[in-house]
């Protein structure tokens, strides 16, 4: 895989679902074949968001923060890139934006203790 080879941590997201459980070890066997470790291959439910009226409802305080970038701009996670989850249009410099989740996050941990459940 050429971006494993040019040194990047490569991550593998999967929403599992009742309909698609089945596939599961398949897909698992897929990402073991392309080197991507099973740590790295993190299955999450479904959450209400993007097109899905169905699944859990999640927002910004509730999610691991995961910086996921697109076209337009830097998102908290990368279960949805919808404009609650945006910390900022600007994609460069990348550092401002990590710099922010990071304040947002202390300052998310400071107001609960720790204690918010985390959905990754």
């Amino acid at each position: 895989m050429r971006l494993k080879a040019a040194g990047f941590h490569v991550r593998l997201g999967t929403t599992q679902t009742a309909e698609n459980s089945s596939d599961l070890p398949a897909t698992c066997q897929l990402h073991r074949s392309l080197g991507i470790s099973d740590e790295d291959h993190i299955v999450r439910a479904l959450v209400r968001r993007g097109f899905s009226a169905k699944g859990m409802a999640v927002s910004l305080p509730a999610l691991e923060p995961e910086v996921t970038v697109d076209r337009d701009g830097v998102y908290w996670h990368p279960i949805a890139t919808d404009a609650d989850l945006r910390i900022t249009p600007d994609i460069f410099p990348l550092r401002n934006a990590v710099e922010q989740i990071t304040e947002i996050r202390e300052s998310l941990f400071l107001v609960t203790g720790g204690a918010a459940s985390r959905f990754r």
